[in-house]
């Protein structure tokens, strides 16, 4: 550690933890403590199976079910089309994921457990990080107050969707990989730990565009706390920013840019601006309140209320103001730093630049290690630690109110019926839960008891778009499978604009059923206009053919 760092370091003046306790703690049973915390909190969910996003990124995909397939996942983005298994293109760009999910599948037989364990290895693993990156940053003068930090990384039921859903295990693998980074940035004393913090960022981005945040936070530390290593540190990241860049536009030829069905990204700039103080500020009710969890929730604010736009408004500049008040009276570089870090992540997802949906927890990953810093350095400079049993039952008071909401939270999730029943009463306008939860509902031959989801569906999606057309097509098929062929038929002409082969297959079916052959001869030559392939419309077109039975 360089001399500028250890007097900077010596100013800020931590408070020091009783001396009856330990000041430093071994890394070891830290992490065990850690691991079986985690494994206690998420066990049941050890056992669940894949939904939602798992399935076309790989249940269904193809290009991860053989490992020699690993170089594909460079040049193809995550998902899979439903009926090919083949990979399709989008705006993501994620082959070390898509690797660890290859490697994955074919060791864990194809069954979802082995998905889970290491998902929750790797948060337990982020969460060791967390300790040792406070520990070292904070110059290893209040131990068992970082390992309290790490603790509630863990156990924070904000985390619980970046451990269940296998689909976001991009969030703790990015992680991983920048807190890594960061942590191989402190110790650097040469140029190969500087360029191995920066591959590491690499791998990072690799895992999830976001690993860029890593990178921001990597060149503030330098810029703050270690002036020679900036200019060496920024070299190495315009290298792998260009190697990135190489790959993802050259070899992958990924757009940057796609829209998305959710009400955020069909938002007009005004729209979106009056939405972000109640975004920011949801993020911060669900930090210091977590009871209102679900999936990615899809709404906007379109009116200057005082609930959804000015208190949150005041909200976001009450953080804003004492932050900036707070490193003003102070001047601590270690607040900053960690100011800096939860605004970056605030920042990104904040809605400026749209994303598909307008919240979800996985997003705060990242960000809550920037406010868990910001609250360290406040208590660390601000409070005598002489009550130390007291701060000790205050810690596990928090962290077993904690672990009990986010092992509740991990019940929801047993499967897509009971996940959908709990989180659309959260966000019951959400096209997303409501057509989900239909299709759960669908897929128990309940076709009558999914019909309301479909409709609500249709009822808050913009008309002619993608999911417009799908909660047509979804509620076109629940009359089918009712024998409802009268009420089916005009659902399934509502879906026909959107693009896919199934609403034409069931209209198909119904005019054949129907009996209405001549509109049947002319829908199934348009049909097989646009799907000249399909084997289904191909088979109910040679039943013409057939005699009467």
């Amino acid at each position: 550690m360089d001399s500028r760092l250890s007097e900077l370091k010596d100013s800020e003046h931590f408070t020091s933890f009783d001396a009856n306790y330990p000041s430093k703690l071994n890394s070891w049973i830290v992490f065990f403590i850690y691991l079986i915390a985690g494994l206690a909190i998420y066990y049941s969910s050890l056992h669940y199976g894949f939904i939602l996003d798992d399935e076309s990124q790989i249940v269904n995909n193809r290009m991860i079910h053989q490992l020699s397939n690993w170089w594909q996942t460079f040049a193809a983005s995550t998902m899979a089309d439903g009926s090919t298994g083949e990979s399709v293109n989008g705006i993501y760009y994620k082959p070390i994921m898509m690797m660890t999910y290859s490697l994955l599948w074919n060791l864990g037989q194809q069954q979802a457990f082995l998905f889970h364990l290491f998902q929750l290895v790797l948060h337990s693993i982020n969460a060791f990080l967390i300790f040792s990156f406070f520990d070292q940053f904070l110059a290893r003068k209040n131990s068992l107050f970082c390992f309290c930090v790490g603790f509630l990384f863990l156990c924070h039921p904000v985390n619980a969707e970046a451990v269940l859903f296998i689909a976001d295990m991009q969030e703790p693998l990015y992680t991983f990989f920048g807190l890594s980074s960061l942590l191989i940035l402190l110790r650097a004393q040469n140029l190969k730990m500087i360029f191995g913090a920066a591959l590491l960022i690499f791998a990072g981005l690799l895992s999830k565009e976001s690993g860029l945040l890593y990178l921001l936070m990597g060149l503030t530390y330098c810029a703050l706390f270690n002036r020679p290593k900036l200019k060496y540190f920024a070299s190495f990241c315009f290298i792998i920013i260009s190697a990135y860049l190489g790959l993802r536009l050259g070899l992958a030829h990924l757009s940057s840019i796609t829209p998305h069905e959710m009400q955020i990204a069909r938002a007009d700039l005004l729209t979106r601006l009056m939405t972000i103080p109640k975004v920011l500020m949801h993020y911060i009710s669900l930090f210091f309140y977590p009871d209102e969890i679900s999936l990615t929730q899809d709404w906007v604010i379109s009116y200057f209320s005082i609930e959804d736009f000015w208190w949150p408004l005041f909200g976001v500049l009450m953080v804003t103001g004492l932050s900036i008040w707070y490193f003003v009276k102070r001047k601590s570089r270690y607040f900053l730093f960690f100011t800096l870090w939860f605004f970056y992540g605030w920042g990104l997802h904040s809605q400026l630049i749209p994303l598909d949906g307008t919240v979800s927890d996985r997003w705060f990953y990242f960000t809550m290690i920037g406010l868990l810093g910001m609250i360290s350095v406040f208590i660390m400079r601000e409070f005598k630690f002489g009550a130390q049993r007291a701060t000790l039952a205050v810690f596990i008071v928090i962290s077993l109110a904690l672990s009990v909401r986010t092992y509740t939270r991990t019940l929801d999730w047993q499967n897509a019926l009971t996940l959908y029943y709990h989180d659309v009463q959260v966000d019951p306008d959400s096209f997303y839960l409501n057509n989900n939860l239909g299709l759960a509902i669908f897929a128990q031959g309940d076709y009558e008891k999914a019909i309301p989801y479909f409709k609500k569906t249709i009822a808050v999606s913009k008309t002619n778009s993608y999911a417009w057309h799908t909660g047509w097509t979804n509620l076109g098929a629940s009359y089918l499978f009712m024998g409802q062929l009268g009420l089916a038929e005009p659902a399934l002409k509502q879906a026909l604009g959107g693009g896919d082969v199934k609403p034409f297959r069931a209209l198909a079916a119904v005019l054949l059923d129907l009996k209405k052959i001549d509109e049947f001869k002319v829908f199934i030559e348009q049909a097989l206009a646009r799907f000249p392939n399909d084997p289904v419309l191909l088979k109910l077109q040679s039943k013409l053919a057939l005699p009467p039975s």
